[in-house]
């Protein structure tokens, strides 16, 4: 017989089976391909603003652009189910409306800004 806490205890499990934890392998790999996507962007928008007078959009870097922004809307979304550490305690933290507010609170403005611009 299934008593509250039990149908409780499930749905959390439910929703911290999406959760990420910052230092899985997948979460590490993500991370670099976010690091090398952006050392691109550094060096090809410079490029592109300053050599290319043609930003057609049927064209291939402009393709790729729009994917690397796509990736990067993306890691803003994985970042709202990725664990982080709590700097009082040590603990991580795995309770996704935590993690939510932790982001809103730091990085996720900066980030946002940074995409749109």
């Amino acid at each position: 017989m299934s008593t509250e806490s039990d149908t409780q205890l499930i749905i959390v499990a439910k929703r911290r089976r999406c959760l990420c934890g910052f230092q899985e392998n997948r979460r590490v790999r993500w991370d670099l391909l976010i690091m090398v996507l952006a050392i691109f962007s550094c060096i090809q928008v410079p490029y592109q603003i300053a050599f290319l007078e043609n930003r057609d959009t049927g064209t291939l870097l402009y393709v790729f652009n729009q994917i690397v922004d796509f990736i990067f809307i993306l890691d803003v979304i994985i970042s709202f189910r990725t664990t982080y550490i709590n700097e009082e305690t040590g603990i991580e933290v795995k309770i996704p409306k935590q993690i939510a507010i932790q982001y809103l609170k730091g990085e996720c403005g900066l980030r946002l800004y940074l995409i749109f611009l």
